[in-house]
């Protein structure tokens, strides 16, 4: 693959090493009339998922939001840039501010599709949703990754309580912040694609987010505002 070459052989656990979620992903992006112009991934380190929509859908852009200590994000910024000029921008820092501050300065410009990606606290996934949500075009596609499972990222029947306990722990909270914005309304969660992961217990040198699957959602931004 070329940006697994590219990055010298660093793992790359992102949406294109694995098929099914990749097709996930290309057939909800690529199935409803006009194509999307614009996605905005959140968490952005290694480059699968920009390149993904890229690929896919022609004459797009992509705005990639990423932490300042994303070290494979150098040279996959580098590798994109040079491969689609024009069609890619990295804007690297907290995402928390950085989002807020982009959509002022190109108020003109939204989100046609969002991925959510690599964040690993509860917080700020939260305000991560509420942030790029007010970027988006009404009824974007959001890609949602890190799901552990689909009660975890929502669920009808479970207690606040009762799902916090076992999603809090799974990727720092990130299905857990899923959860809550799909109580809230701010998501409308749709179709899964969550895999198997071969059981790891008891080896201490594995932490819990690595014996936890990393599923994806695809889901919709609701149209009301509950935080208003």
């Amino acid at each position: 693959m070329l940006l697994s070459r590219a990055l010298d052989g660093q793992k790359t656990a992102g949406i294109l090493n694995d098929q099914v979620q990749a097709q996930l992903v290309i057939q909800r992006v690529c199935g409803d009339g006009l194509p999307p112009k614009t996605l905005c991934e959140v968490g952005f380190r290694t480059g699968s998922a920009a390149l993904l929509f890229l690929e896919a859908v022609p004459n797009s852009r992509v705005v990639a939001f990423g932490p300042s200590d994303a070290k494979p994000a150098v040279t996959a910024v580098q590798l994109l840039s040079q491969a689609y000029p024009g069609r890619f921008e990295a804007v690297f820092g907290s995402s928390t501010w950085r989002i807020p501050e982009r959509q002022r300065a190109h108020a003109d410009e939204r989100c046609d599709v969002v991925v959510m990606d690599e964040a690993q606290d509860y917080g700020e996934r939260l305000i991560d949703i509420v942030n790029i949500r007010s970027a988006a075009t009404p009824g974007a596609l959001v890609v949602l990754r890190q799901i552990c499972s689909m009660e975890c990222a929502r669920s009808s029947t479970a207690t606040w309580s009762a799902l916090k306990l076992p999603c809090s722990s799974c990727h720092g909270g990130a299905s857990l912040a899923y959860s809550k914005a799909h109580q809230l309304g701010l998501l409308r969660i749709e179709t899964c694609s969550i895999p198997n992961v071969p059981s790891k217990a008891g080896n201490a040198s594995v932490s819990a987010s690595e014996t936890s699957p990393d599923g994806v959602c695809t889901a919709l931004f609701g149209e009301s505002d509950p935080l208003k």
